[in-house]
């Protein structure tokens, strides 16, 4: 039986705004993750995000409700 967790994850990209400056802008996304354990799902967002262009911190991850996924 596979496990899914839900991982939380904070974007950060660099904006310029009308006045000339830049500011931060902050995207939190959810991502499903098929994994055997916390540690194993955060290695898997860690891999499929490493040539993400933008900075991005792991908020979270946590063992989700969802028992199955049906394809």
């Amino acid at each position: 039986m596979n496990t899914y967790y839900i991982a939380r994850v904070e974007f950060t990209t660099v904006i310029d705004t009308k006045a000339g400056g830049t500011k931060e802008k902050k995207n939190k996304v959810q991502y499903l993750v098929d994994a055997m354990s916390c540690t194993e799902a955060e290695g898997k967002v860690m891999e499929n995000l490493k040539d993400s262009v933008s900075d991005y911190e792991i908020k979270g991850i946590a063992q989700s409700k969802i028992i199955e996924i049906f394809e």
